[in-house]
């Protein structure tokens, strides 16, 4: 059996015309890490539909090995006001309850599991709703700006979160605005905008050239690693 999770080859995608990805191919391997970044419009977005199935891309190939969980982005936010507890959110991603308490206790979210969402922190809400995409046993889990919306004392906290189940087998694919966010806690990197595009490790990728390339030369970079 193949080591690879993902296979992306010379995948392209248009919106009314309009190209936003071109001859896209790198490859994620099981238990890597990813973290996608660059800038609004470059497409990071539109490859993680591309990669859940939800868009098709117009010319290309997408192989996935493995079942798919998914975060989108604003989450937390979006449903803070929801009248419902921690375990129904769960439970509404889960076909047993045996899985939906598995995924609270990964996750360590089971305390609450009585609580309303809108209880909650940004950060706790937001591992309520990673619980919810693990209920249902994916082997991949892909998170669309997992920290928007989360405060800045939380952030570290559900970084070092991620950072745990990545240990426990579960590949991770995640887009962030921040890089440093990226540089430290991704073990590769794709970088997506426009005709820029490189995959490979941190210290490969996130470069000021490639950093210029893709958000503009007026963008100064300093990388602060932890």
């Amino acid at each position: 059996m193949s080591d690879f999770q993902i296979k992306i080859s010379n995948v392209s995608f248009a919106y009314d015309g309009h190209q936003i990805i071109s001859n896209l191919s790198f490859v994620v391997e099981k238990g890597d890490y990813l973290g996608i970044i660059g800038p609004n419009g470059g497409g990071k977005t539109t490859l993680l539909k591309i990669i859940l199935g939800l868009l098709k891309p117009k010319k290309g190939e997408v192989i996935i090995n493995g079942k798919c969980g998914y975060v989108p982005q604003r989450a937390a936010q979006d449903t803070a006001g929801l009248p419902a507890t921690v375990e129904e959110i769960v439970a509404s991603g889960g076909s047993s309850s045996e899985k939906i308490t598995h995924a609270m206790e990964l996750v360590g979210i089971n305390k609450h599991k009585d609580k309303l969402l809108s209880s909650l922190s940004g950060g706790e809400r937001q591992k309520v709703f990673v619980a919810h995409s693990l209920a249902g046993n994916p082997e991949i889990l892909i998170l669309d700006e997992p920290s928007a919306g989360v405060d800045i004392s939380s952030q570290g906290k559900f970084y070092s979160f991620l950072r745990e189940l990545n240990k426990k087998g579960i590949t991770i694919i995640f887009v962030s605005h921040d890089i440093n966010v990226i540089a430290n806690e991704a073990k590769k990197v794709l970088c997506l905008g426009g005709k820029t595009v490189c995959f490979g490790t941190p210290q490969e990728t996130i470069t000021q050239k490639n950093i210029e390339n893709l958000y503009g030369r007026s963008v100064k970079f300093f990388l602060h690693q932890h």
